[in-house]
């Protein structure tokens, strides 16, 4: 018989009592680097190769199509789940210290949701208007959300490193990334027409030449710093130069807000794969998320292999029960858009729940990604 149960935040990771070692990757320090980023770079050169060489419009194909419910499935909603099963997990001091995300903004969400479900025929303007800029609104955030994501991962290598970051350099690198937010952004609406994500037609704003100029100065000005005010400096106090691994998210990301000036399909569709990958990193690399297991006679199984399963099950749920439930209710007239909003609201949820859950200043998580410090 095989049960789980999440670890108490308060148990050491330990229960002899010895003290660990502090720890000096999440997963391994190979695997780390693929996941973080050296594995989306990676693909994105096969196929800028295989489009430019071999077979152009590689994307557009309809067998690469079909590899998308598998990456959806295994990589991008259980990076969605695990944020879910952190958050909800931790009990209830945490959930009503956070009221404001965990219960109000979910609470929101599906009024809303219901709102737009059982909407009346005659009202169909005003839900329309919504849905189309609450999905422009989400799919701008996730610029944002991706900057944070890649500011934990350089600051988390940091500490495994002994690499040192200044207040100040802290502050900068925050910065960085926020600029990159901003030239990816505006750089995505003025090469990209609007766009249909499960049917719903998402406007993107239309930004005048000289800002997105403006913000292409900006980001070869922050490279430089980066270089200046962070690893020269570093050189200079500490005779110490940064791993790859504490680079290779920000590369990355550039790398990713990038890709769609060669195929906005990249962007679209394999990003949220690129991106959800460096989420599990943590998710698996995170003493807190593993699950107390009684293997019995499955020994052989890691307890990882145990949570992955659980993510990927309640992932399958998410992909599949969705579209078959609304195709079953005659009130919904557009079960596509419904599907695409359960996801959209999904994912907006999540980006502020990660705000809350990854933060090396909790104690707590502070102890499960880096270890005893």
């Amino acid at each position: 018989m095989v049960t789980a149960a999440a670890i108490p935040i308060s148990q050491s990771p330990l229960s002899d009592g010895r003290v660990a070692k502090p720890k000096t990757a999440l997963i391994s320090r190979g695997i780390d680097f693929w996941l973080l980023g050296g594995l989306s770079i990676l693909a994105l050169f096969l196929f800028v190769a295989i489009d430019k060489f071999f077979s152009p419009g590689i994307l557009n194909n309809t067998h690469f199509f079909i590899l998308l419910p598998i990456l959806k499935i295994c990589i991008e909603f259980p990076h969605l789940v695990a944020s879910y099963r952190v958050a909800y997990s931790r009990g209830q001091s945490f959930v009503f210290r956070h009221w404001p995300i965990t219960i109000l903004m979910p609470a929101i969400l599906i009024l809303l949701m219901g709102a737009l479900l059982f909407e009346n025929q005659s009202f169909h303007w005003p839900s329309e208007v919504l849905i189309k800029w609450s999905a422009a609104t989400i799919f701008f955030l996730f610029g944002w959300h991706r900057s944070m994501q890649a500011f934990g991962c350089m600051m988390v290598y940091s500490k495994f490193d002994d690499y040192q970051i200044s207040r100040q350099q802290r502050l900068f690198l925050k910065w960085f990334l926020i600029i990159m937010w901003l030239f990816g952004y505006l750089n995505l609406v003025r090469n990209s027409p609007n766009f249909s994500f499960y049917g719903l037609n998402v406007p993107m704003a239309r930004v005048d030449d000289s800002f997105v100029l403006f913000a292409d100065i900006l980001m070869v000005a922050a490279w430089i710093g980066l270089g200046y005010f962070v690893i020269y400096k570093n050189i200079q106090t500490y005779r110490k130069l940064p791993s790859l691994n504490f680079l290779i998210a920000p590369l990355a990301l550039f790398l990713w807000w990038s890709a769609f000036l060669w195929d906005w399909n990249f962007y679209l569709f394999l990003l949220p794969s690129c991106h959800s990958l460096q989420h599990l990193t943590f998710v698996f690399g995170s003493d807190e998320l593993k699950p107390q297991v009684k293997l019995g006679g499955f020994g052989h199984l890691s307890k990882n292999s145990f949570l992955f399963i659980g993510l990927i099950l309640a992932s399958m749920a998410l992909y599949f029960f969705p579209p078959l439930v609304f195709r079953q209710m005659s009130l919904v007239h557009n079960p596509e858009v419904m599907v695409g909003l359960v996801i959209l609201f999904t994912s907006l949820h999540h980006y502020f729940l990660d705000g809350i859950i990854w933060k090396v200043s909790d104690s707590a998580f502070k102890e499960a990604l880096l270890g005893k410090t």
